[in-house]
């Protein structure tokens, strides 16, 4: 029998060292998968709905493409609806494709499945963004006032506001039709300040957007703390001067419900609702323009209506709108083929 010596004796060692954790790993992640398919409903086809077959380790991670998964979704949805579930790798993820399941499963049984997942962005902002945050009580009563300060009824009321922005919005583009994108973001930025804080943005390049957009991760905290307490500050100043303008962060702050937030609870919700509203439109938006581009014969139908409901010596008014149902369709399917992209949900089991 051979006998090693010096660097040989020791690369085998250390081979075989690195041979045993690997091979450790693998079966902590094999077993568990195994066992899964046995213990957990959400993956035996037995006791669960059915979906595309997996593998060992990966799950289903081979099957989805790296652009346009949502072909894919769309094509196991037809063949395994309404609820479709993947694993990818050790983790399980299931596909809601019906309007009725998302309500029983979201909405009617929202204690189960409303839980986000363990992400690290939480610690980010002392986890007071109730878009990652858990259904615990703080969320319950974050998602209490946006229900009862963000309801149709409710909304009415900032109508004027989405009315001013716009007519400013069409004179910019006259003005200066090259700058379109940032015309754009300033509405879209200046309507959600306007219903959040009850303070409006009158220009593209004011400081406050430049703030708002800002992607350095290291400054992103001071820029909230400089200017989401501020705004708060700003709209406490108003309140005690009587100017009262209808807003978000005006509600909160004078609610007398024993189940109100705390003054940082409120800043954390006005903010993040704010930053939720204003990328998210300015994208909608600019998707619109793209899609009136390319589909001239839609934009001269649109147009066409316009002409025959409103004329041509007054802008549309909101009392146009049970008139102008192309206009309307060519609004509803800008927002579901251009919808942001969603958030996932979490079981809390």
């Amino acid at each position: 029998m051979p006998v090693l010596y010096g660097p040989v004796l020791d690369f085998y060692l250390m081979y075989w060292h690195a041979a045993a954790v690997v091979g450790a790993f693998f079966a902590c992640k094999v077993a568990p998968f195994n066992s899964a398919l046995v213990q957990d409903p959400l993956l035996n086809p037995l006791r669960f709905r059915l979906g595309p077959p997996t593998i060992a380790l990966l799950g289903n991670l081979h099957q989805i493409p790296m652009k346009d998964p949502h072909f894919k979704f769309r094509e196991w949805a037809q063949e395994y609806e309404p609820i479709v579930s993947l694993k990818l790798g050790s983790q399980n993820v299931i596909l809601l494709n019906d309007p009725s399941v998302l309500r029983d499963l979201l909405e009617k049984r929202s204690k189960l499945y409303s839980a986000r997942p363990d992400l690290f962005i939480r610690e980010f902002g002392d986890n007071m963004n109730i878009a990652f945050r858990n259904n615990d009580d703080v969320w319950r009563r974050q998602r209490k006032m946006y229900h009862l300060r963000s309801n149709v009824k409710v909304a009415n009321q900032y109508v004027p506001y989405q009315m001013f922005d716009s007519t400013q919005l069409l004179n910019d583009m006259l003005d200066n039709p090259g700058e379109f994108s940032r015309h754009r973001q300033r509405y879209t930025t200046s309507v959600t300040s306007t219903v959040i804080y009850g303070w409006r943005i009158t220009s593209g390049g004011q400081k406050e957007i430049k703030d708002l957009m800002a992607k350095q991760l290291r400054e992103i905290k001071k820029i909230e703390d400089r200017l989401f307490f501020q705004l708060r500050e700003g709209a406490k100043d108003n309140i005690q001067k009587g100017k009262v303008y209808p807003s978000f962060i005006r509600d909160m702050l004078l609610s007398e419900d024993n189940d109100c937030l705390n003054e940082v609870e409120i800043t954390n919700n006005a903010a993040h609702g704010f930053g939720a509203a204003t990328d998210t439109q300015w994208n909608t938006t600019l998707g619109f323009a793209k899609a009136m581009i390319l589909y001239r014969e839609v934009q001269a139908e649109a147009q066409r209506e316009i002409d025959r409901v409103v004329g041509p010596n007054r802008l549309p008014v909101r009392e146009d709108r049970e008139n102008l149902s192309y206009i309307r369709a060519i609004v509803e399917e800008s927002l579901r083929c251009i919808a942001p992209l969603p958030k996932a949900h979490w079981s809390v089991y």
